[in-house]
């Protein structure tokens, strides 16, 4: 039944028509992908109807929270796909810290228009965005970028290179950005210019100077990309992806357990760290990220098979910043209650 056990449907991801749909069609994906290990479809498919009227009657019960009555805020799921795959290949590569420690800039945020040749039919030419500097063409198409501009999250700006021509591109946005880094962002019309969340930080990269942060804390961008990709995530699609209800999670969700494949398709051995979340879009974690994520104290070993999110790494999804490991106080943690709820709850 792996992966079908592990989703989770919440009454925020039903409660939205717009968002129902996307959260469902995920799900039957979910379904999809996983056919070939499914032994039981049947069974599978009630899981998700089951998963689905749960959500459902949470929605419509009289037991919501103070938190859920805030203003409703743009997620990932509300981003169609194709366009959502973008800032899934942004978090795993360009936020963090680079092996050179280049300073991140705007133009690796961005997309290069490439028009198509009018004279030819559309589906043999047609318009591809390009990243900007990037040396392999993996170009993105107008059914990826166009919801994006749409959506405020990108802005079409022209550019000038250096040989004097110019091009149109599209450029991450104030809104976009916030998007990327915490997962959340204000949907247009209760956007103010200049109040988001990183505003300071995507002032930084757009001037191409080091991002401002409180003396003796670490953020993501202080991680190499590797160990950022982790933390951010998690913050996205996991630990941190609700603010104001973290009795959705439980012990387990803070627990990550080790599998080794053996497979002719791999080059020998393979050990990979795979995330026991019923989150799919999380990839799986090498042993050089666990030994970075666990130098970093941002994970605890707790056995040869498992390691746990600390309190530190638990602060640092959940609020985007922690301390550094000589300012650390057991238990002084930002979000220490919470988290040591989170331990009090299902615990095997």
């Amino acid at each position: 039944m792996y992966p079908i056990n592990h989703i989770k449907l919440t009454h925020d991801d039903v409660a939205d028509p717009k968002r129902r749909r996307a959260v469902f069609r995920e799900a039957g994906k979910s379904l999809t992908w996983a056919q070939d290990v499914i032994t039981d479809r049947p069974g599978a498919i009630a899981r998700l109807m089951e998963l689905a009227f749960e959500a459902g009657k949470a929605s419509v019960s009289g037991s919501r929270r103070p938190s859920d009555d805030r203003v409703r805020r743009m997620r990932d799921i509300d981003v169609v796909s194709l366009s959502r795959a973008i800032f899934a290949g942004w978090r795993r590569s360009k936020v963090g810290t680079s092996r050179r420690g280049d300073m991140p800039s705007l133009d690796a945020f961005r997309f290069i228009l490439l028009p198509g040749d009018p004279n030819v039919p559309l589906r043999l030419s047609a318009d591809r965005w390009i990243e900007y500097g990037r040396s392999i063409d993996f170009s993105r198409s107008n059914k990826a970028m166009r919801p994006l501009l749409k959506l405020g999250l990108f802005r079409e700006k022209r550019v000038e290179f250096t040989v004097g021509s110019t091009a149109l591109s599209a450029e991450l946005t104030e809104w976009g950005f916030e998007l990327l880094v915490t997962g959340t962002t204000a949907f247009s019309e209760d956007r103010v210019d200049g109040t988001s969340s990183t505003f300071e930080s995507f002032c930084a990269v757009a001037e191409q100077r080091p991002i401002p942060k409180e003396a003796g804390t670490l953020t993501v961008w202080d991680l190499k990309h590797d160990a950022a990709a982790f933390i951010l995530e998690q913050r996205v699609h996991g630990v941190g992806r609700r603010a104001g209800t973290e009795d959705d999670l439980c012990a387990e969700d803070l627990a990550y357990r080790r599998e080794v494949f053996d497979g002719s398709a791999y080059l020998g051995r393979l050990e990979t760290w795979r995330l026991y979340r019923p989150n799919l879009d999380v990839r799986p974690l090498s042993e050089r990220d666990v030994s970075t994520l666990l130098a970093d104290g941002l994970l605890i070993k707790c056995d040869d098979s498992t390691v746990l999110v600390s309190e530190w790494g638990y602060e640092l999804m959940v609020t985007g910043k922690t301390a550094v490991d000589d300012r650390r106080v057991p238990c002084r943690s930002s979000t220490y209650a919470d988290y040591q709820a989170i331990w009090g709850r299902h615990a095997k």
